[in-house]
């Protein structure tokens, strides 16, 4: 069962807190957390019964209920796994005209980059498509920041220090994504803490304000950079539907490799513990009943890390040029808000 878990280089340096928030939000296997959760769990359910004492015979009443109650909650996720998979199957289904426009949509705006670029065909993958858009961006800024010469100290300044914090974020994408094997998601995720709204107005803001005392070189290279951070943004926008797509459709599929055991098992156990506790010695129910919890939960933990990242991309999106939100919250671990 794979996951669309990015091999994804971790450029920041805030220290283990906010690495393992990333993990956790983002960048982590979904399986992998859900499993860390379930182990939570369940470790803390045999913890309870080390300090406070094992079920007994008297306790029968309340675990049924418990049973009965996980046992419904599971045929509800099922029966939200048959939504998502109707959404998903709805965003690849159309009429011929439908999927013309589309398809024409997409080549029109592919025509676009090859035209400005002077491209004869762009990159079919997402990792080659947004590798070329970043390099041909970092390109634009190298011209920019050749023609300053004649520019006075504060405005060059003040210039260097906009395209140095936009180049130091290009050549993070660039590193990220030259992995042939990143996956849509891992082309996506490299991009999520930039915000090319904000960069775009700081740097139209600059050539409105200098624009007469920058060379005619540097305004262009201001204006190409422009349209770049545009595509960019068009191409993140496309990159998330795919990704969300792709995400829904493994979660319907692994919803449904944990949902029906988990119901099998909390049936089972319901069953067994509505004759009674005496089938089980109290050494085997101090393992049993952690367990059989912990299995009946597992629908929740994995709807739980696929949603966890899903919300965390669509906040992070969320805002498209030329518009944008405040800074990404990616940008502070949940200790520092």
């Amino acid at each position: 069962m794979s996951d669309y878990s990015p091999t994804v280089p971790d450029h920041d340096d805030r220290g283990w807190l906010f690495a393992a928030w990333r993990f956790v939000f983002i960048t982590g296997n979904r399986l992998l957390i859900a499993a860390g959760m379930l182990g939570a769990v369940y470790g803390l359910l045999v913890g309870v019964d080390v300090f406070i004492g094992g079920v007994n015979q008297e306790q029968v009443a309340p675990l049924l209920y418990l049973f009965s109650a996980l046992v419904g909650g599971n045929f509800t996720l099922i029966t939200i796994i048959l939504s998502i998979s109707q959404l998903v199957i709805s965003r690849q289904l159309g009429s011929p005209g439908e999927l013309r426009e589309q398809i024409e949509g997409t080549n029109a705006y592919r025509e676009a980059i090859e035209e400005t670029m002077n491209l004869e065909v762009a990159p079919v993958t997402p990792t080659e498509f947004l590798h070329m858009l970043h390099d041909s961006s970092a390109e634009i800024i190298d011209q920019a920041q050749e023609h300053l010469d004649t520019v006075d100290g504060e405005r060059r300044d003040e210039l260097i220090a906009h395209t140095e914090r936009l180049d130091e974020q290009i050549d993070a994408v660039i590193t990220s994504v030259s992995n042939p094997d990143v996956s849509v998601f891992g082309a996506l995720a490299v991009t999520l803490s930039t915000n090319h709204g904000e960069s775009i107005y700081q740097l139209r803001q600059l050539r409105a304000k200098h624009g007469d005392a920058y060379p005619e070189e540097v305004n262009e290279a201001l204006d190409d950079l422009v349209v770049r951070l545009k595509q960019i943004d068009v191409a993140r926008q496309y990159l998330k539907t795919v990704y969300v797509q792709q995400e829904l459709a493994a979660l319907s599929r692994h919803l449904l490799y944990v949902g029906v055991p988990a119901v099998v098992v909390s049936v089972f156990v319901l069953r067994t513990f509505a004759v009674g506790f005496d089938v089980f010695s109290p050494e085997m129910l101090f393992g049993v009943v952690p367990l059989a919890i912990t299995v009946a939960i597992a629908p929740l933990a994995v709807l739980f890390a696929y949603v966890l990242r899903l919300a965390s991309v669509a906040e992070r999106t969320i805002a498209i040029t030329p518009f944008t939100l405040a800074a990404p919250k990616e940008e502070a671990t949940p200790a520092d808000n």
